[in-house]
């Protein structure tokens, strides 16, 4: 049973690729902003508890202790070609800093 189902899988996947890399994308897209929001939660920077599949990050929030920024490039003495993580979380009084990137493993993009 398995190898007769198999090509067909195949021939699935190859006919039905590029929407499937959509689909994978557009969950990435949904896991950085649920991340985002319970951190926003966490470090008291919004107030309002909304829906995971209704929050709309913003582009920085910031308090007294804490920063969070969506989606922004970082500053760095070198040339880095790739220098946008999904989510930077900041820690003002401990000067700690979390550069939080969702990824999508890929098999064209490895090397």
């Amino acid at each position: 049973m398995f190898r007769r189902g198999f090509p067909s899988i195949i021939r699935s996947l190859v006919l039905y690729g590029q929407q499937l890399v959509y689909v994978v994308q557009v969950m990435q897209q949904q896991q950085a902003r649920i991340i985002h929001q319970k951190l926003a939660e966490g470090a008291e920077l919004i107030e309002d508890k909304i829906p995971y599949y209704k929050h709309t990050p913003a582009n920085v929030l910031e308090n007294k202790y804490f920063k969070l920024y969506w989606n922004r490039s970082v500053l760095t003495d070198k040339i880095i070609p790739f220098n946008r993580p999904d989510i930077t979380f900041m820690n003002n009084k401990t000067k700690d800093a979390f550069m939080i990137d969702i990824t999508v493993p890929y098999t064209h993009n490895l090397a």
